[in-house]
């Protein structure tokens, strides 16, 4: 054999075990994403302008058994905050995670520039916010 023809032949080998090489680490990665656990708290805020009254306010609740939509009437004041919950989840990621967050509230306003904010915080921090402005009121926020 040649220089040539022995360079060329160890050209080849030497590309034939890279690319054996590259398939078989390749093969030993896991596809599937690392799961962790997440935490989330949120609570829920209405607020209606000086002189309005929040009537009624419909949000959802987590239990072991889902979600449960519940109701609550007879507010008859300007702002109201739920209490505290709490969902736990294994994801590979929190932007993988659907919270089970939703609620609406009707109020009736003083006058014609009267407005009610709806809010949700998850873990301290406000990350939707509904306004509706006029007499006649009713704001939703879902997250």
């Amino acid at each position: 054999m040649t220089n040539n023809t022995q360079r060329q032949s160890k050209g080849i080998i030497f590309f034939i075990i890279m690319g054996l090489f590259s398939v078989l680490s390749s093969c030993h990665q896991d596809d599937d994403p690392e799961l962790k656990e997440f935490n989330f708290k949120w609570y829920y805020k209405v607020k209606a302008s000086p002189g309005s009254v929040i009537t009624n306010i419909i949000y959802q609740n987590p239990n072991p058994n889902g979600v449960e939509p519940i109701s609550v009437t007879g507010i008859n004041s300007t702002s109201w905050t739920s209490s505290e919950f709490e969902y736990k989840t294994i994801a590979p990621a929190p932007g993988n995670v659907s919270l089970p967050t939703k609620i609406k509230a009707k109020a009736i306003g003083l006058n014609d520039t009267s407005t009610l904010n709806v809010e949700i915080y998850v873990n301290g921090v406000l990350v939707k916010k509904s306004i509706d402005i006029g007499q006649i009121l009713t704001a939703s926020a879902e997250y």
